[in-house]
C-alpha cells in the first residue's frame, strides 16, 4: 500500500499539484510529509516506478508496469516492500549485464 501511495503522490508533485507545500520535488515532498529520510524517500519512488504503472510524459497514457510478478506479490501483501526492493535491484542489475 505505501508503495502505491508513495507512487501516486510523486506523480502528483510532479505535475505540480502540492506546488504550495514548498517541495520541490517528489522526494522532497514524502520527506516533509512522513518525516522519512530523503534517501528512504527516494528508495520508496524508485520501487513505485518498478511495480506501478508510469504514465508516459508526452501522451499521459500508461506505460506497462516493469515488474508484473513483483507488482502482483507486492498488492496480494505476499512480498514486503523491503523484500520487494532487494529483488527488483537485484533483477534490475541482472537485465544490465
Amino acid at each position: 500500500m505505501t508503495t502505491g501511495i508513495a507512487g501516486e503522490l510523486g506523480a502528483r508533485v510532479a505535475a505540480g499539484r502540492f506546488a504550495d507545500s514548498g517541495a520541490a520535488t517528489a522526494v522532497d515532498f514524502l520527506r516533509q510529509g512522513l518525516r522519512i529520510s530523503a534517501v528512504e524517500a527516494s528508495r520508496r519512488l524508485a520501487l513505485a516506478r518498478q511495480v506501478l504503472p508510469v504514465p508516459d510524459p508526452i501522451t499521459g497514457q500508461s506505460r506497462p508496469v516493469r515488474q508484473p510478478d513483483r507488482a502482483a506479490a507486492l498488492a496480494r501483501g505476499e512480498l514486503g516492500a523491503n523484500s520487494a526492493r532487494i529483488v527488483s535491484t537485484h533483477v534490475g542489475q541482472a537485465a544490465d549485464l
